[in-house]
């Protein structure tokens, strides 16, 4: 459970962004996920939301992308989900490893 809940700083790591810059997409942009709670640490937000949010705002996922925003704009393209996308950074990672290992 504790792994699909993000707050800002999560977030900003999750998109390679500093915590002002999500702070920003807050204030600015209306669609911007709303938190499911707010903590006296801040605000929570599920991981699954923030990470449609960003797809669908063309914002780059740092540990999904690994440089490239190929898959984002592809996932974006056909619509994949949360599951599937999930299965190819798994296969994407697996093979990043064996590669290193080589």
């Amino acid at each position: 459970m504790e792994e699909e809940i993000l707050g800002i700083n999560e977030i900003a790591t999750l998109a390679g962004v500093s915590s002002q810059a999500v702070t920003n997409w807050r204030a600015r942009a209306t669609d911007f996920p709303k938190p499911i709670s707010n903590l006296a640490s801040g605000p929570v937000f599920r991981r699954s939301q923030i990470r449609a949010w960003l797809i669908r705002n063309n914002r780059k996922l740092a540990s999904f992308e690994g440089g490239s925003s190929y898959y984002g704009r592809l996932r974006n393209f056909r619509g994949d989900n949360d599951e599937l996308a999930a299965c190819i950074e798994k296969v994407a990672n697996r093979l990043h490893e064996v590669v290193a290992s080589e």
